[in-house]
């Protein structure tokens, strides 16, 4: 067992998913200010980081499948999102959206970044930033997003979505936990809700 050493309160840690990094979040002291670090598994030490906007327990992180982008969102007077070479530390692009919203997550294929706004969910190009589509989504800032293996759907709360066209193709029973995890099988054909 291995600890990653962090002066304060960690709130947030994914691997990338070639195993070789650990992206954490931490609040940083008196000022409330979010830190996100990149950490060498084999070495244990911090390889790039950055400091984000005020600290939020729901700041989050996405690594691309190939490990080359890494997405943090951090909350100051609005949202901001950036994506970032995690071997570097430096910003790539940076999205921003005038609403609280904290969520963000890469699709499988690399193509598509999703990032959610209280309203929405805006599902841009995982290259450039572009905006390509908005989805309205009722308390898009609860929950987790959960792209299928080929990327072509998405779940949130409460419905899985058509990525392509926006199009919602179902909704989950009013008695589905709205602040759990969907998650789809590797086959993508069925949801499981955690």
């Amino acid at each position: 067992v291995a600890t990653l050493e962090h002066d304060h309160l960690v709130t947030n840690a994914r691997f990338s998913p070639d195993g070789k990094w650990i992206a954490t979040i931490s609040k940083t002291s008196k000022r409330s200010r979010s830190r996100v670090a990149v950490w060498d598994v084999a070495s244990r030490k911090v390889i790039a980081e950055r400091e984000g906007g005020a600290t939020s327990y729901g700041d989050d992180l996405s690594f691309s499948l190939d490990s080359s982008l890494l997405a943090s969102s951090s909350k100051e007077q609005e949202t901001r999102f950036d994506v970032w070479n995690p071997q570097t530390g430096e910003v790539v692009f940076r999205l921003k959206h005038p609403i609280i919203g904290h969520l963000v997550e890469f699709s499988p294929d690399g193509k598509l970044l999703a990032a959610t706004s209280r309203e929405s969910i805006h599902l841009c190009d995982a290259e450039t930033g572009e905006l390509l589509r908005t989805i309205p989504q009722e308390d898009a800032f609860r929950g987790t997003i959960s792209f299928t293996p080929t990327g072509d759907r998405m779940a949130t709360i409460d419905a899985v979505w058509d990525v392509t066209t926006g199009e919602r193709i179902c909704r989950f029973p009013e008695d589905a936990n709205r602040w759990g995890r969907p998650v789809f099988t590797r086959d993508g054909k069925a949801i499981v809700m955690s």
